[in-house]
């Protein structure tokens, strides 16, 4: 039995839906951000275009508006520093995120990556070691992939990304046993142990334009937490 809350899964089997527990003080850490304030200095933020942006903007519970500068393979990055979250032994991790791309017509001329992700400032380029969703550009379809030195599991069209749409994304980590993918609370893929990354990752989000004209995306919140 997992020692996460009831609620959340068993190792016995998987179930259908999934959702992010509340946890902390002796049980375990989290991180969470809500986005009610935004310092740059708080990130490590990479902006591949001198016109990229980063800001609040109004909406309810806070938000973070990120707008790429206009040329084709601009881009926002953004790592939490720190790298606090260590997939290990019945140390069991969540992530969530809850984001939408704003800009009409983009969702298929851009790449994202959004998960937890080893500190690397060209991450889209090619990730070594992380847990996430990713979107090539000329697609519309997103992955979930565990990636383990460059070693990758991948389970494809997870989801179908379109603008003006708001998608939770997530996924819990079993010690060193699986990882169990979720989009808006439904189960979406599975992975086993040969791929989950042994080695220190942080929140992540990272997009590129695929195409001339800048794309604007909103990051409604973060959250991880593991247990200690």
């Amino acid at each position: 039995m997992s020692t996460f809350p009831d609620t959340v899964c068993q190792k016995e089997g998987t179930p259908s839906r999934i959702g992010f527990p509340i946890i902390g003080g002796n049980l375990g850490y989290v991180y969470y951000n809500d986005f009610f304030d935004y310092t740059a200095g708080d990130w490590t933020v990479t902006e591949i275009g001198a016109g990229g942006t980063e800001a609040l903007r109004d909406g309810v519970g806070g938000q973070l508006l990120i707008t790429t500068d206009t040329l084709d393979d601009n881009g926002v990055q953004l790592q939490k520093p720190g790298a606090c979250f260590l997939p290990a032994a019945t140390k069991d991790l969540f992530f969530e995120c809850r984001f939408q791309l704003v800009t009409a017509a983009k969702h298929i001329q851009s790449e994202l990556l959004v998960g937890l992700a080893v500190t690397d400032t060209t991450i889209l380029d090619a990730p070594q070691n992380g847990i996430y969703f990713t979107k090539a550009d000329g697609s519309a379809l997103v992955s979930a992939v565990s990636n383990k030195a460059a070693a990758l599991t991948t389970t494809a069209s997870t989801f179908t990304l379109a603008p003006a749409t708001w998608y939770r994304v997530g996924f819990y980590v079993e010690g060193l046993d699986r990882v169990i993918f979720y989009v808006d609370g439904e189960i979406v893929g599975t992975h086993y142990t040969t791929t989950i990354p042994i080695v220190e990752t942080t929140p992540t989000f990272a997009v590129l334009n695929g195409e001339a004209g800048a794309t604007a995306w909103v990051i409604d919140y973060f959250r991880c937490s593991q247990l200690r």
